[in-house]
């Protein structure tokens, strides 16, 4: 009797042991999937700040952008302008200048002719009718001949401003083409940058979520061998115990033949627990899980 209430008493120390063991086992893993899981949603709204970041960043630059242009275009339009009435101004002086020139011009002519006519009227009185009609003829002719220049000159004066409208509207036509095309390799440029951000942002989400696959995947297994190593030493500690009971000289008591049966029935719900092929299972399970959060990015694109 006293044999076997030894032998009770040192089976239940061994016994609340390994059970413990089991359950801080099983609290460990909780913790870790529990943690993964936390990382998994920090991680996805890192994404999202990201991704609104970059929104922010883009949006404000096609404003500058924007703005940039129209002030540009505000800032040609004026020069255009101010070239125009800079140009206006100056054919006007030139005009006014030769008009002015050929008034004097003619002006002196005429007071020329004045005088030669007293002095020929005072030398000659006898030739003044023919001198007079002569003198007439002459200023007909004069004004028949300013006329002329008069018509002649506004003919080039028109000329000249066709021909310097249409050398504005060819170069105006020409700077516009010149600033369209250059408008748009910048807009092609630009969408090519923007791709290659893009791409090159992807390529990095990935190359991070690949590494923190492989990451938790190896912590996993790390757990999976420390429950496997728990559970052969649970194992080994009951085989320990069954035997200490099996090698007993003694006559089985009755207390001494329940704890066998009570060994027996744990034994065997040991033996048949299916946590032992849960480190396979999940083993197969992991590449269709990395598979998935490999198929997440492409679709994000």
């Amino acid at each position: 009797m006293e044999d076997g209430e030894m032998g009770q008493d040192g089976q239940e120390p061994n016994q609340n042991s390994a059970t413990k063991k089991l359950v801080d086992s099983r609290q460990a893993r909780k913790k870790a999937e529990e943690d993964v899981q936390l990382l998994a949603n920090r991680i996805n709204l890192l994404k999202m700040e990201e991704q609104k970041a970059w929104k922010k960043i883009e949006e404000t630059k096609k404003k500058a952008k924007d703005i940039m242009q129209v002030k540009n275009r505000n800032q040609e339009q004026q020069k255009l302008k101010e070239q125009r009435a800079q140009e206006k101004a100056l054919e006007e002086k030139m005009l006014a200048e030769k008009n002015q020139n050929m008034k004097t011009t003619i002006k002196e002519t005429i007071q020329t002719s004045k005088e030669q006519h007293y002095k020929n009227v005072m030398d000659e009185a006898e030739r003044l009718k023919q001198e007079k009609r002569e003198q007439l003829e002459m200023v007909q002719m004069q004004q028949q001949q300013d006329l002329l220049k008069k018509a002649s000159l506004r003919q080039q004066i028109k000329a000249q401003e066709l021909t310097v409208e249409e050398k504005k509207q060819k170069d105006y036509a020409d700077k516009k083409a010149k600033i369209r095309l250059e408008l748009q390799q910048r807009i092609i440029a630009e969408n090519q940058r923007r791709i290659d951000i893009e791409v090159n942002f992807i390529r990095l989400v990935i190359m991070l979520i690949q590494q923190n696959i492989s990451k938790m995947e190896q912590e996993e297994l790390e757990l999976i061998q420390k429950l496997q190593n728990t559970q052969l030493i649970q194992k080994e500690a009951f085989e320990q115990l069954e035997t200490a009971l099996t090698q007993t000289v003694q006559m089985p008591t009755q207390d001494s033949e329940s704890s066998r049966q009570n060994l027996s029935s744990q034994k065997q719900k040991y033996l048949s627990s299916p946590m032992k092929g849960q480190g396979s299972d999940e083993k197969q399970s992991r590449p269709k899980t990395a598979q998935t959060n490999q198929s997440t990015p492409q679709q994000d694109s």
